[in-house]
């Protein structure tokens, strides 16, 4: 049984789903048709996406979805246009990818009792089925988990049961008259996630600066965090707990979100 998925040049050692997509789009509406009104249609887009997951060993990845790693290769920081890759995925001699794809949202979960999860989606211009070299999976690389991993916002760490953090890019697939994207441009970059606590009345989560440390691999911080939300809530004998929801944003002379690689090599 070969398995395989690669970015660019690049392999994901623990990535645990691939899902391509070519999604189709028709232009149909109803004519007169006699006795029943019948469809005509015609091919309008097709659209190359993936989404995938895999658990988190490193940060690399980030500059495809954030744009821009820094010469010393020690920190990802927002650009005007995300990198452009090629995906590859292969189960089985079943060969699946997309060319010149853009990452539009990344996210990473993070729950008590389990590896830290990230997930992507991308779109592509055009499809591809090209085979890559099969890869092994590199055991020795440490998967993170939830005790890796710490929040703290402006000068208090928080403890938190979930954490959730989502880049999205908001790209925009433009055809220009072709049944496939022949540009895809960047819109707005939003920056959001939801902080689930234990302790309801929880007073150390205030508007201020937000950073996540991830165990060997590195740092992700966001200088500005507004929160949109706070629903408590308690079920039955439950423990009461609320997640709060917040908005990132830029500051006065920074990006609205940059990492700090300490792990340079595995995503």
């Amino acid at each position: 049984m070969g398995r395989y998925f690669k970015f660019d040049g690049n392999t994901f050692d623990f990535a645990t789903r691939a899902d391509v997509s070519w999604r189709y789009e028709y232009w149909n509406e109803f004519v007169f048709g006699g006795e029943r009104d019948q469809r005509v249609y015609g091919l309008t887009k097709i659209t190359p996406s993936i989404t995938a997951e895999y658990d988190l060993n490193g940060l690399k990845f980030l500059k495809y979805a954030l744009g821009s790693l820094e010469a010393t290769g020690v920190t990802v920081t927002v650009s005007d246009l995300p990198q452009i890759a090629t995906i590859h995925a292969g189960v089985d001699g079943i060969w699946a990818g997309i060319l010149d794809a853009k990452i539009d949202t990344w996210s990473m979960s993070v729950e008590e009792n389990g590896p830290v999860k990230a997930e992507f989606t991308a779109i592509g211009k055009n499809t591809t089925s090209a085979t890559a070299t099969v890869y092994s999976a590199d055991f020795c690389t440490n998967v993170m988990m939830a005790s890796d991993v710490s929040v703290v916002v402006g000068t208090n760490t928080i403890d938190y049961t979930r954490f959730n953090l989502n880049i999205n890019n908001g790209l925009e697939p433009i055809f220009k008259g072709s049944t496939i994207p022949q540009t895809i441009r960047p819109t707005g970059l939003e920056i959001d996630g939801r902080i689930r606590v234990a302790d309801y009345l929880d007073t150390d989560i205030v508007n201020t600066s937000l950073a996540v440390h991830i165990g060997t691999i590195g740092d992700i911080y966001i200088p500005i965090i507004k929160i949109t939300e706070i629903p408590p809530r308690v079920t039955g004998y439950d423990l009461p707990e609320a997640e709060y929801a917040f908005n990132g944003y830029p500051g006065c002379t920074v990006s609205a979100i940059w990492a700090n690689l300490d792990n340079t090599i595995k995503w």
